[in-house]
């Protein structure tokens, strides 16, 4: 025990520079977790468990370690899956370096992967395997429904892929004093030829930073994605539009972001 307060304690002072965030995450948490559990065990080898009051003590320690500690990791796990399975389609297209991981490590995962592959011990999933992680946006009809001038609508378009022959975005989108768990995010695309926007459906994904930047507790699931066929998309300018549809209410917004072909 004195071993793992040592090696907490230094590991906390060499990495305290980096701030609170950057020490606090899973893989420096390691120490302190195993520290706790030491703690548990010798509460269990010294007070007899027997007791109603000592069992309550049991109990509530494993609730507080489930939700303090455990419970926390599911938001870095669905950003990982993310991560991982948009590398995983980025390497399938030709461009491994949007491998999740270590940038100065590519070329040793391209050759880890390659071998793996040749020695037919693992084979990354297909983009086609991928589908239902990033299924392919449904074009809409003609939209019928105005939206309404009164609405706000924060939103982002962050990243914009273009991966054999498909193009990938993401970002997020809500309309103002709104819960975004049951809303739905389309996104368009307006060709110079076109009068209005050609909208695709998008599939909702978690953004566990929204509810803290706008010091909200209902936009978590703010965020979209979309994988649009480039097919799709007309030769020329498209300028890229965002739509949000939730409670009858529908807000259409053109963004500063566009496709070129």
């Amino acid at each position: 025990m004195l071993l793992i307060v040592f090696t907490a304690c230094l590991t906390a002072l060499t990495r305290s520079s980096f701030g609170w965030d950057f020490a606090s995450s899973s893989r420096y948490r390691i120490n302190g977790i195993i520290f706790l559990i030491s703690l548990y065990f010798w509460f269990l080898e010294t007070y007899p468990v027997d007791k109603k009051k000592t069992s309550a003590i049991v109990l509530i320690l494993t609730g507080l370690y489930f939700i303090g500690i455990n419970l926390n990791h599911y938001e870095y796990l669905g950003i990982r899956e993310q991560q991982t399975n948009f590398g995983i389609i980025g390497y399938n297209s030709g461009k491994p370096d949007l491998l999740n991981g270590d940038k100065t490590q590519i070329e040793l995962y391209i050759k880890i992967l390659r071998q793996s592959d040749s020695l037919n011990t693992y084979h990354l999933p297909t983009n086609a395997d991928l589908t239902y992680y990033y299924p392919y946006g449904i074009r809409q009809g003609p939209q019928l429904v105005k939206d309404d001038p009164k609405l706000e609508m924060p939103l982002s378009v962050r990243e914009i892929y273009q991966l054999g022959d498909d193009y990938f975005i993401d970002g997020f989108a809500f309309i103002t004093g709104n819960s975004a768990n049951h809303q739905k995010v389309y996104i368009g695309f307006k060709n110079q030829e076109d009068k209005d926007p050609v909208f695709f459906s998008t599939k909702q994904i978690a953004r566990y930073d929204l509810n803290t930047y706008f010091n909200k507790f209902n936009l978590k699931n703010g965020g979209y994605q979309a994988r649009i066929h480039a097919a799709d998309i007309k030769p020329g300018e498209n300028k890229i539009w965002l739509m949000v549809s939730v409670k009858e209410k529908v807000k259409l917004v053109e963004t500063d972001k566009k496709i070129i072909k």
